[in-house]
Formats: structure tokens, sequence, C-alpha cells
């Protein structure tokens, strides 16, 4: 649901109520079959948003789980291996997607380094 939100907003703008309700509602679909059970889904969009803040406030990356996200969000596939030039290509435009959609705090804690000229390029994609 989050994820589909900060997409449309940034290539669309802000979305009205009636889409953003429809939107959240369409969301649960994709909750369940991320095996959360519909009775934990929260009830509405408000209710959504501070189940949200409050889990970020929770959330650390260590190493472990840096790690294990480090691929996902470059975008490596498990298999084929993919010859180093191309992956590396690959790596950088999916990391420069992946570390534009973050907050400050997780592009630090994943160790993605994040500079003006990060950004202006992420804008230009966008």
């Amino acid at each position: 649901y989050k994820g589909g939100v900060d997409v449309f907003r940034m290539f669309i703008g802000e979305l009205d109520d009636e889409t953003a309700d429809r939107h959240y509602r369409e969301s649960v679909t994709m909750g369940t079959t991320l095996q959360v059970p519909e009775d934990m889904w929260p009830a509405d969009r408000a209710a959504f948003d501070r189940y949200w803040e409050e889990s970020l406030e929770r959330l650390r990356i260590d190493d472990t789980v840096r790690c294990y996200l480090y691929p996902i969000a470059a975008g490596r596939p498990k298999n084929p291996r993919l010859p180093r030039a191309v992956q590396r290509r690959l790596d950088a435009v999916a990391l420069l997607i992946t570390t534009g959609f973050l907050p400050q705090r997780f592009r630090d804690e994943m160790r993605l380094p994040w500079d003006a000229k990060s950004q202006k390029r992420f804008d230009r994609l966008i």
C-alpha cells in the first residue's frame, strides 16, 4: 500500500480521498498474499498511517538484515548469474531507484550513499 502511494505521488501527484480509499481497500489483497491476515490489516488509512509510523520507529537494519536486503535492493537475480559489467550497470540503476525512495535513515542504516548528485539523477529518472 505505502509503496503504491509513494509511486503514485512521484509520477502523478497526491491522491484524492476517494482514490486513496479505493487503493487502500485494494491493497488488502496484496497484504493477504504476503501472509498478513485480513483481520490484522489496519481498519483504514489513518490506522495504517499510525501503524506505519510506529513500525518505522521500531525498525532497525543490522548487519544480518543489510546482507539479506542488499541483493534485493540491487535487483540481483540468484540465477542466472550475469556478466560483471552488466550486473554493475543493473546494480547502479536498481540502487538509484531503491535508495531514492528510502527515507534518509534507512539509506544510512543500509550504508547506501546519497548526495545532491544522486538526488538529481533520481529526480531526472523519475
